[in-house]
Formats: structure tokens, sequence, C-alpha cells
């Protein structure tokens, strides 16, 4: 560090140096608050309540919109006592049918009395049945794997065979295996498929499984196996998820990291994922594309659309086509002021009132959402949208622009505002038609599984793996979505894709998570 003479100064001289230090010093306080508020903000989120629902309570954040309605009414009548602390009921009536009206029913086992023994001991008389008792009780079959050999007879003419004509042969129909020379099976392909994607297993894990049932496959295999699938069959269906996803008008995104072991250029590839939004056919589809997060990616996954593309603001998604209209994330906006909250020391301070003035914001505007929603017709949704909800995002927005004008050092509040004001127009847009949601929770939801998945199996070792993931994963979460049960559905799709034309989109169509001629039992039994 420079040494500095302060005997050799003047008064004016030490006065300006002592105002630069001063200055010098209230920067690097500033700066080293800063990166405080960033790890008290990281430990926050891998220590602390992974919800920021509770951030500030319900009565806090409502009695800066709803004054009038939080005044007290004095002639309302105190609750009575068995309202304010409810008695415990006792069971409830069909509970136990509650949870097994979705299962599937066994065949039943009958105990009734012989022909001899249907003889009153009292008077020697034929005894009538009277009436039947049931108790149920529910069963656990374990899973087992056998071997079905598909037997094909061949036939040939003897007649043909004696004259010395050319001998005919006829052989009888049979399915095709679904890789040549495999002993793959449908229901095997939909079990490994299943647990891999469905339930985040490695597939060392799903290897060492199958020895307990006597099946030797070494996860080699299993992979291989999966990319075959793929390559050979299931691209056809994701390819015409797509085709359909993009013929949409609302399309939700998001993206998200994985390691891929062969990509040397890269430490960190990016899985994208695009969704369709509320009211159609949940269609999920996740992209690898060349493992980049630039923004040629969604470009050119995104070519042929045009509608509305709802982000969490990423400018990475500013490159796609010019008949796409941007729309922004309210639950985004609202994270980095949570984020500022749970970087602040002293929750109860001036700073942290003004960071959870931005929250209540964000939430009010969340409840005129639900509220809006409620409504039944579009244009009642659209009235609503012009109305209450245009007149808070208006609120929010003049108020952050008001706050950003104060001064304010370096910050993660001063983070959380510029996010607002440079994404207003983004978030403005959630109000220019009636479908759309003010946030982009929906996608946030359905890349979580990979995210979870990701940290079971931790990468992919070939981009051809990655790819394969991918659609795998756009199968089985759809599958999901559309209230199917996964392991079903794929045993369903890989036993009829192999029988029918991949150039039949008719067909193609009616193997599709949401077709109504998908059978019943591939769906999801819900509770009644």
């Amino acid at each position: 560090m420079k040494q500095v003479d302060l005997s050799s100064m003047t008064k004016e001289e030490l006065e300006s140096f002592a105002l630069d230090t001063s200055k010098k010093l209230d920067e690097v306080s500033a700066e080293l608050e800063y990166y405080k508020e960033l790890f008290r903000s990281s430990q926050a989120k891998r220590f602390g309540q992974r919800s920021e629902k509770n951030l500030i309570d319900d009565g806090e954040q409502l009695c800066l919109f709803n004054e009038a309605e939080q005044e007290a009414d004095p002639s309302q009548p105190e609750p009575k006592a068995e309202k304010a602390c409810p008695i415990r009921k006792g069971k409830q009536k069909g509970r136990k049918e509650a949870y097994l009206s979705p299962l599937r029913k066994a065949e039943p086992i009958e105990y009734v009395l012989t022909e001899e023994e249907q003889v009153c001991p009292v008077c020697g008389e034929k005894l009538h049945e009277m009436t039947k008792r049931i108790h149920r009780e529910v069963e656990i079959i374990p899973a087992k794997a056998v071997v079905r050999e598909h037997i094909q007879y061949i036939y040939s003419c003897r007649n043909c065979e004696k004259n010395g004509t050319e001998a005919t042969i006829i052989a009888a129909q049979t399915r095709k295996p679904l890789l040549s020379g495999s002993v793959l099976s449908p229901s095997l392909g939909g079990y490994i498929i299943a647990r891999k994607y469905e339930n985040r297993d490695p597939l060392d894990k799903i290897s060492k499984d199958l020895k307990l049932y006597g099946v030797n496959i070494g996860k080699a295999t299993l992979s291989n196996w999966m990319m075959l699938l793929t390559e050979k069959y299931l691209r056809t269906i994701y390819e015409r998820m797509k085709e359909k996803l993009l013929s949409y008008d609302i399309i939700q995104a998001d993206e998200t990291t994985l390691k891929v072991l062969s990509d040397k250029q890269r430490s960190k590839s990016y899985m994208w994922m695009f969704r369709s939004g509320e009211g159609i056919a949940p269609i999920v589809l996740y992209h690898y594309g060349d493992g980049s997060r630039a923004g040629h990616v969604p470009e050119t996954f995104l070519k042929d659309y045009r509608g509305y593309l709802q982000t969490d603001g990423y400018a990475g998604y500013g490159n796609v086509n010019d008949g796409i209209v941007h729309v922004g994330c309210l639950a985004h906006a609202r994270r980095y002021y949570a984020e500022a909250l749970n970087g602040l020391k002293d929750k109860e301070s001036t700073h942290a009132m003004r960071i959870k003035e931005g929250i209540a914001w964000c939430d009010e505007i969340f409840h005129l959402d639900r509220e809006c929603r409620k409504l039944l017709t579009e244009e009642e949704r659209m009235e609503f949208k012009r109305s209450r909800m245009g007149e808070a995002f208006e609120g929010f927005f003049a108020w952050a622009e008001e706050e950003f004008q104060k001064p304010i050092p370096k910050s993660l509040y001063q983070t959380a505002l510029k996010y607002t004001i440079n994404h207003k127009e983004m978030l403005r847009n959630s109000l220019l038609d009636a479908r759309l949601e003010v946030s982009n929770n929906r996608s946030e939801r359905a890349i979580r599984p990979f995210v979870m998945g990701r940290k079971n199996w931790l990468f992919c070792n070939t981009a051809r793996g990655a790819q394969s993931s991918a659609i795998l994963y756009s199968i089985v979460i759809s599958a999901k979505e559309n209230g199917l049960v996964p392991s079903e559905y794929l045993t369903y799709l890989l036993d009829h894709i192999r029988r029918i034309d991949l150039k039949d989109t008719e067909a193609i169509d009616r193997l599709l998570p949401w077709s109504e001629q998908i059978p019943e039992e591939c769906r999801r039994k819900e509770k009644e």
C-alpha cells in the first residue's frame, strides 16, 4: 500500500485528503455490505425456507392496498366458542373409500357354505343367503420378470413341393421386436424409462434392481436401449409434439444447467424447456440443442412460432423472430425483492420496510390474478385485467421508479428495482390476453423434475445422451401432466408405435399423451 507523508501537507491538503479517504471508506463499506447481503441471501437459499410466501405476513402486505377493507366493524358479533376453537371430529365417513377407490380391484375371495353345510342345525331346513359381510385389504403384488416366447408358425404347400414347383411359404403375422435381436419388450422399456425419468433413478440402481428379479442387464445396455428407442421411435413422437406446441399462441420457456462430459468446449451445458400455457393440452418439451445458452438455441427452436413467449427475461430470448410478443414473469421480479430481504441482517429496519413494500406490490397483483381466473368469460377477464390489474401494475412501476431515484447504495434492493423497471413492458404484456398468466411458474415447475433428476445422475456422457434425455423427459413429463401413468403409457406407446407407419400423422396423433384413444388403464386413478 502506498505510504502518504502527512507531515508535509498543508491544512487544505489534509482536509482534502481526509475527505477523499472518507469517501473511499464509505464506498468500501457499501461494497462490503453488498457482499454481506449476497452471502446472507445465498445462505438463506441453501438453508432457509424454500417458500417466499411468509417473508411478510398477510396482514402487513394487504394493509398497503386494502385499508378500507381492513377497518374493524364494531357491530360484528364475537365468534362463538365452538367456531373459534372447533371441536375435533371423529373419522370422516367414507375416508377409507376415498383412498381405496383409485386402486384396481383384484379377483375377490368368497367364503361360502357347501350344499351340505347350508342346513339349519336347529330345525334341519335349508339355509338361505341373508347378507354379505365384506372386509377389504390392500395387497402388494411384488414385481416379477418373466420370459415370453413369441412363436411364429410358418407354413408351406406340400402339393407344390411334390409337383416340383416353387414351394409356397406363408408365415403367420407376428409383432416385430422393438429392437432387432434384442430381448427388450415394451413393458421392460417402459419400466426402465419411467424409473430413470419419472423416479429419477440412476441406471446403475435400475440395473441392480433388475438383478433382484433375475434379469442381468448392465447399465451400458440400458443406456443404449433408451437411445435406440429414442432414435428409432420416440423422436417421431417428440417432433409431432413440437409441431403441436408451435401451433399454439402461448409458450412459456425456461432453461437450466447440465454437465456433458464429452463436451470439451464448455464446462457447463444448458437444457432448455418450452411448454404450453394454461387451458390447453399440456405439452412440455425439453431441448438440448448444442448445449449452449446463447440466443441462437431458442431462435432456432422458435423460428416458425408466432404468439406470446413468457420467460424470466433472460436476454438470450431476445433474438427470436419479430412475430413473438415477450411476456415477463412477476414471480421472478418478486424473487429479487425476497433475496434482497433475505440479505438484510435487520429484517425490521427502514430499509427492510421499503423492500417489503415491493414484495407487497407483487403479492397484491398475484391476489388480483387469482381473482381474475375465477371469472368465467374471456371478456370479464380482460375487463378485470385492464382495470384492476392494470392499475396495480402501474402503481407498482411508479413506486419502483420513485424508489430508484432515491440515493441507494449498490445492493440487492437496487438490483430488484432495476429488474422491475427494465422489464416493466414485458410484465405489462401479461395484460394483453385473458389467458396469459402473470408469472412463469408453470415452466419452472415443469423444469424441476429435470433439476431433481440431475442431482441423482449428475451428468450425461455425450451430447447424444443429452438429446435422448431431452426427448424422454419430454414424453414422461407430458404424460404426467395429461393425467397418465408414465410406465403404463410408455408400455402402450412402445407396443403400438412399432406396428404403425411413422409417416402416418393420424396414427401418430392417436398415440400422443392427450389423445382420447389412450386406454383407461394408462390413466392415473384420481380420488373420487
